[in-house]
């Protein structure tokens, strides 16, 4: 009987072991975790000339993704520590994640690369190109070829002293307030409170089309703080 119990307590015990080993060696099995794959799509300039990005997180490794966004560059190399590099973060949402914003300023070519962060690292998508518009250009305000005099004022050799706003106001020396804009070949559109629209030009200013009236004035002089004008039609000083 003692000798049966010995045995009996013998098979006890190696069943504790097996299922001690049996456990432990369940929890510690490790599962390899790699940076994510992530791709970078075609970037745009949108009708508010804001730079739409977007990106796509094609696998996550194994890991969440903790950082995602997109670097820009001037030229086709994209080094991440470059500090001339633009480094823009962009929210995600599952796996797609995008950006809306100004342009930086890198000309008309801006390179870019979305980028996704796990817990291994960090990986680059592929290079994308964005070609920006040209830049309308400026016109030239009518005055620009006149002589520049005083304190910002302009002499025409043809219509006189004035001084230019950015508005398209001018105050002329003898004709006062008047808002002017050039007719596409060598004249000027004049609006003057009293008269409405007038047109002249080199060759014939002094005289003035009257829009209004249909009929050419000459004018006169500056008198009393008011420019006075003849209407040949009508015989008369006004």
């Amino acid at each position: 009987d003692h000798n049966g119990t010995f045995a009996d307590h013998n098979q006890s015990a190696h069943d504790h072991n097996g299922s001690s080993v049996s456990d432990e060696n369940e929890s510690v099995v490790h599962h390899p975790i790699y940076p994510p794959i992530v791709r970078t799509l075609p970037g745009f300039l949108e009708s508010s000339g804001k730079l739409r990005l977007s990106g796509r997180i094609l696998a996550d490794g194994g890991s969440a993704v903790t950082e995602v966004g997109f670097l820009l560059s001037r030229s086709l190399r994209i080094d991440p520590n470059d500090p001339e590099v633009v480094r823009l973060e962009a929210n995600s949402t599952e796996n797609e994640f995008s950006l809306s914003v100004d342009p930086p300023d890198f000309g008309r070519r801006i390179y870019l690369r979305a980028f996704a962060r796990n817990a291994a690292g960090e990986t680059l998508g592929v290079l994308k190109r964005v070609n920006l518009p040209e830049a309308p250009a400026t016109p030239q305000a009518w005055w620009a070829g006149t002589e520049e005099g005083e304190a910002g004022w302009r002499i025409s050799p043809w219509f006189g002293a004035f001084l230019p706003y950015s508005s398209d106001w001018i105050y002329h020396a003898d004709l006062g307030w008047v808002y002017a804009l050039p007719d596409g070949v060598d004249g000027l559109w004049l609006w003057k409170e009293d008269k409405g629209w007038l047109w002249t030009s080199p060759g014939a200013y002094p005289y003035l089309f009257s829009d209004k009236d249909s009929e050419w004035l000459y004018f006169l002089k500056r008198s009393g703080g008011r420019a006075w004008f003849y209407n040949r039609a009508k015989d008369s000083v006004e």
